[in-house]
C-alpha cells in the first residue's frame, strides 16, 4: 500500500529558493516507487529544479482531463515528477475536482509514494493536507506549524528547518481584588475591627476571665481535694485493712493450709 506525503513549504523557504531541490532530495527518500508533483498551481517552482518545462502537469489532470502517462516526467535518478501544468488564478478549484481524490486512491492502490509539494499560502493546502498520510514541514526560520498546515498538525511527521509548536491560549488573568482600606469604613464599622480591652468590660464580665483561685471555695470544697488520711478512719475501718494472722484461725482452718503429707 502507498502513502500520501505532503511537503508543506512555509513563505521564507520558498522565498530563499531551496524548496524545490529539498523536495526532490526527500523524495528520493522513498526509494523509486515515487512520484513527485507540484501542487504550486498558483506559484509553481518544482520544474526549476527539475529542469523542465511547465506546460502540461496537475492543472491540465485535474482541470481539462490530461492522462497521468501524458503528464508524468521521468527522473534520471529514478521516480517520477508531475509539474504544475497551465497556471490558474485560483488553484483550489482543481482539488475540488472528484479527479484529485481518484487521483490519490490510485496511488495508494498501485503501493507508489506520492510526494505533493504545496505552499503554506496556496488556497488548495487544506485539500492536499485533507487527503494526506502524513505531512513534511520545510521552513526557514522559526513558523508556527498550525500556520502551515491549518488544522493537519496532528499529521506532521518531520520538519526541515525550524518550526515552533502550537502556540496554547493565553489564560484568563485572575480578577484584581483591591486590598480593604479601614479609612473608608464608617466609625461604627471600624469598632469591628477594634481589638478587644478588658478594661472596657463590666465587672462581672472580668470575672469570668478570672483564674480559679481555691482560697475562695468554702472549706468543704477545699476538703474534697484533700488526701485521704488512715488516721481519719473509723477504728473498724482500720482493721479491715490488717494482715491476715494464721494463728486466729481454728484449728480446723488451720488444717486446711497444712502441707500434704504422703
Amino acid at each position: 500500500m502507498g502513502r500520501v506525503v505532503a511537503l508543506v513549504a512555509g513563505p521564507d523557504a520558498l522565498d530563499a529558493g531551496w524548496v524545490p531541490y529539498v523536495a526532490l532530495e526527500l523524495a528520493g527518500t522513498w526509494g523509486e516507487r515515487f512520484v513527485l508533483v507540484d501542487a504550486g498551481l498558483e506559484a509553481p517552482s518544482l520544474h526549476l529544479a527539475a529542469d523542465l518545462p511547465s506546460d502540461e502537469g496537475l492543472s491540465d489532470l485535474l482541470l481539462w482531463g490530461a492522462s497521468v502517462q501524458r503528464v508524468m516526467r521521468v527522473l534520471p535518478g529514478g521516480g517520477f515528477v508531475v509539474t504544475a501544468g497551465t497556471p490558474i488564478a485560483r488553484g483550489a478549484s482543481a482539488f475540488e475536482e472528484p479527479r484529485w481524490a481518484t487521483l490519490c486512491d490510485g496511488f495508494r492502490q498501485a503501493g507508489v509514494t506520492f510526494v505533493v509539494l504545496v505552499p503554506s499560502s496556496e488556497s488548495g493546502r487544506d485539500a492536499v493536507v485533507g487527503a494526506s498520510d502524513d505531512v513534511v514541514l520545510l521552513a526557514a526560520r522559526e513558523e508556527n506549524a498550525a500556520r502551515l498546515v491549518g488544522s493537519g498538525t496532528e499529521k506532521v511527521r518531520a520538519t526541515v528547518g525550524r518550526v515552533t509548536p502550537e502556540e496554547p491560549e493565553p489564560a484568563e488573568a485572575a480578577p484584581e481584588v483591591a486590598p480593604l482600606d479601614i479609612s473608608d469604613l464608617a466609625p461604627d464599622e471600624v469598632d469591628d475591627f477594634a481589638p478587644l480591652d478588658i478594661s472596657d468590660l463590666a465587672p462581672d464580665e472580668v470575672d469570668d476571665f478570672a483564674l480559679l483561685d481555691i482560697t475562695a471555695r468554702a472549706p468543704d470544697d477545699v476538703d474534697a481535694f484533700a488526701p485521704l488520711a488512715i488516721a481519719d478512719l473509723a477504728p473498724d475501718e482500720v482493721d479491715d485493712p490488717a494482715p491476715l494472722d494464721i494463728a486466729d484461725l481454728a484449728p480446723d482452718e488451720v488444717d486446711d493450709f497444712a502441707p500434704l503429707d504422703i
